[in-house]
């Protein structure tokens, strides 16, 4: 059978042989963890799978403009020290030279023979080493080339069309490959120098928490001279840009030894249990005075509009912090500081140093306590934003981690849309692909907060002529932000509408490019309150949405390459590869459940006639259509494969009788007796099939595949359009 003997399809052969080169320089990708070391493997990988005698990599050189070449391999044969030298010392422009050429045109180049271009700087070089067939492969990422595969043969290499495109391919992967590793060393770097910077950042804190202490050290020397003279006190009181406070909490101290007189030694279990308490210890404190700098801290116009409005000036923070000074007072300190928070008179939320201190003399009594806030607002909040970007691009680091390799991309995904969707406190995250040529948008994947119910069921295989407004925005690359839904506009009226529907109050959605095409877009909604997004907290995570998009092209280029190994290029039936999977895999089914398994060899009679008068275009058009038919005569569970040229092999599992096969036969017979209709010609064919029968005929896979062929031999001896067994006493029967 041509398709099993290598002496009768050495050329196919060879273009598999090479195929299977090409696959296995892909898989030098997923194995270096540098390109350089990715590179030199992929030049010998491809150099030998090609059978060609060199393999060079030029490195574009964007800063100056040129190319420069960084890696050479040849045979080991071959002895090529001077051209090595002077390739090393050579460097092309754009335009110039086969990788210059290359470079231009980000195109490939195929150079039957490079002797007969004397145009070509490179040409007089390459000749000296008696070099003829040459191929220039860009390295490209989306519109960048990032350098040029040069190759070089001994011999004169006709063009091989369908061998450049799968170089080119394979230069894209590379491409890709070589972009993802700089990409992460950049982040790496970037996530360095951001940590240099927290560092230096931290020493500054520190630096001025330093000075701050000394401040505090300055102001507690102020109000211990205060002590000594009232009038000096007043004066600085009034005036001291910190807002001081005179308080007297002997109604409190009293109600403490009240506690204690009754057995209660522990304030902090008895707090824990009855919290109404510190509510009612901060309506006895009486404050008897404030300067101006707590009138202007507090918005209040006058002393007496505060004190009145004092009980709006505590939150759930300031109950904290009165709850640890009151438990640090009793326990007989007579100083307390910490940080607090405090709201104005109009609901500001303020940070604040707070320090209080019981007067010499009324440590019994606390009669006399002494409090300063320092506004601490604009150091808390440039902390808190500090905070808040480290925290978002570590983040975006670990998402961009968890893509470095796509082995779980879906396990990928829903930890990065929660790790997003927690630290921007959404109430819902989630990814949309987009599908039937744009006509059709799923929800994938979504995570949600606690309390906030799934969609992702009710969201899918939506038309996205629903979305009018958003898909325009979206293929715009628009970021769509909304920061209340209920006052969208009203070109945006059917999105509004689905919105509010789910009970959205304020959104934002990013797109999401695979190469440059439009794949989807992430979402982050929230369902508690409106308000818009930090913006820089929307530029973050714009970086994540591109990681998405980067993850979704890589597995997509990875789902095709992997299609291109198991996949006849013209028919785009299972190969010759995949044929033996699916014929592995059939009789070990079969022998699980003692049923018999069936394999037919088909083969057109009389194909070459055709192909020599009317063309191999003709001939290849001639094929589909008969794949086409032969595709209907089987069911989905069977498989029909081109091994190679003319001849077909259908693999039939679980049937139940020989005569089964014999009934598929008859069916495929007459499916190809209608005429074709081929670039205008009407042509009539035939075919010759034979069936062997597993575990009937032998229990060996190659075997039953000879075994196969043979019979198809038999149907063509005799008369051909016919099919046989390969055992003549089953032909009987049937």
């Amino acid at each position: 059978m041509k398709s099993f003997f290598p002496e009768n399809n050495s050329a196919e052969n060879k273009q598999h042989e090479r195929c299977c080169g090409i696959h296995a320089a892909m898989r030098v990708l997923a194995e270096s963890s540098t390109p350089d070391e990715a590179i030199s493997k992929i030049l010998q990988t491809i150099s030998e799978s090609l059978e060609w005698t060199l393999g060079e990599f030029w490195t574009a050189d964007s800063k100056n403009n040129v190319l420069r070449c960084t890696e050479i391999w040849h045979k080991p044969s071959v002895n090529i020290s001077e051209y090595h030298t002077l390739t090393r010392q050579i460097l092309f422009s754009p335009g110039v030279g086969l990788p210059g050429i290359v470079y231009h045109s980000k195109k490939p180049v195929w150079i039957p023979d490079i002797a007969q271009t004397t145009y070509l700087h490179h040409a007089k070089i390459a000749t000296k080493e008696d070099f003829h067939g040459a191929i220039g492969i860009p390295i490209t990422y989306e519109n960048e080339i990032l350098g040029v595969f040069i190759f070089f043969s001994h011999k004169i290499q006709p063009h091989n069309k369908d061998l450049l495109m799968i170089l080119a391919s394979t230069g894209s992967m590379v491409g890709q490959f070589i972009k993802r590793i700089r990409a992460g060393n950049a982040l790496r770097q970037a996530y360095n120098n951001l940590e240099m910077k927290i560092k230096k950042r931290t020493s500054a804190l520190v630096q001025a928490n330093k000075k701050l202490q000394v401040k505090i050290i300055e102001r507690k020397l102020a109000e211990d001279a205060l002590n000594a003279s009232e009038a000096r006190y007043r004066g600085l009181f009034e005036n001291s840009p910190v807002s001081l406070w005179e308080e007297d909490s002997s109604a409190v101290k009293t109600y403490i030894n009240h506690l204690r007189a009754a057995g209660i030694n522990d304030l902090n279990t008895y707090f824990d249990n009855y919290p109404e308490e510190i509510y009612k210890c901060v309506a006895m404190m009486k404050v008897l005075d404030v300067n101006k700098a707590t009138l202007k801290m507090y918005e209040a116009t006058s002393k007496e509009q505060l004190l009145t409005g004092l009980a709006h000036t505590f939150d759930k923070e300031s109950f904290l912090v009165y709850r640890q000074a009151l438990v640090a007072l009793s326990e007989g300190q007579t100083l307390f500081e910490a940080e607090a928070t405090t709201r104005t008179l109009r609901g500001t939320k303020n940070y604040v140093y707070l320090r209080l201190s019981i007067a010499p003399g009324y440590e019994h009594t606390w009669e006399k306590i002494f409090v300063s806030l320092t506004d601490i607002t604009a150091h808390k909040q440039t902390e808190n934003a500090l905070r808040r970007r480290i925290d978002f691009e570590k983040t975006v680091a670990s998402i961009s981690t968890k893509f470095l390799v796509i082995s779980d991309f879906n396990n990928a995904v829903f930890k990065s849309l929660a790790d997003a969707g927690q630290l921007s406190k959404a109430s819902r995250t989630y990814l949309f692909q987009i599908h039937d040529n744009g006509n059709i948008v799923n929800n994938t994947h979504e995570w949600c907060n606690e309390g906030v119910n799934p969609r992702i069921q009710l969201r899918q295989n939506l038309s996205s002529a629903t979305y009018p407004w958003l898909m325009e925005n979206l293929h715009a690359g628009n970021i769509i932000h909304i920061a209340d839904v209920s006052k969208m506009s009203s070109e945006a009226a059917a999105e509004k509408n689905e919105f509010e529907k789910e009970g959205i109050k304020s959104l934002l959605i990013l797109p999401v490019y695979a190469e440059n095409e439009l794949a989807g877009y992430v979402g982050f909604e929230n369902v508690v309150s409106i308000g818009p997004w930090h913006e820089e907290d929307i530029a973050r995570l714009r970086i994540m949405a591109e990681i998405i998009g980067n993850a979704i092209a890589r597995k997509k280029s990875e789902a095709l390459i992997t299609h291109m190994a198991y996949h006849d290029p013209l028919t785009n039936l299972p190969n010759r590869n995949l044929f033996q999977d699916r014929l592995q895999g059939a009789i070990v089914h079969a022998k699980r459940t003692g049923k018999i398994m069936a394999l037919m060899v088909i083969d057109l009679d009389n194909f070459k006639t055709i192909n020599d008068s009317l063309g191999h275009h003709a001939g290849d058009l001639l094929l589909l259509a008969v794949a086409e038919r032969l595709t209907k005569c089987v069911r989905e569970s069977d498989t029909i494969s081109r091994t190679g040229g003319d001849e077909f092999i259908l693999i039939l599992p679980e049937i139940v009788y020989p005569i089964n096969a014999a009934i598929v036969a008859n069916k495929i017979l007459d499916t190809l007796s209608n005429p074709f209709l081929v670039e205008g010609h009407e042509l009539n064919i035939t075919v010759s099939i034979g069936i062997s029968l597993y575990p009937v005929d032998t229990s060996d896979r190659d075997d039953l595949i000879k075994k196969a062929d043979i019979a198809m031999y038999l149907s063509k001896e005799h008369g051909k359009n016919t099919y046989r067994f390969y055992k003549s006493d089953m032909n009987t029967h049937v």
